[in-house]
């Protein structure tokens, strides 16, 4: 299978994008433990 570069940077930015969503959905949650836990909220919630 040979990609093309457009074809290599559409992916690229597909993903990208699909990174910033997921990301607007995480919340950081630090614990006394020196922990830090991630809480996803679902996205069928949203």
């Amino acid at each position: 299978m040979n990609e093309s570069q457009a074809e290599k940077a559409a992916k690229k930015q597909k993903m990208d994008e699909d990174v910033e969503e997921l990301r607007k959905h995480l919340h950081i949650v630090p614990n006394d433990d020196n922990d830090v836990y991630t809480e996803a909220t679902p996205l069928s919630l949203k």
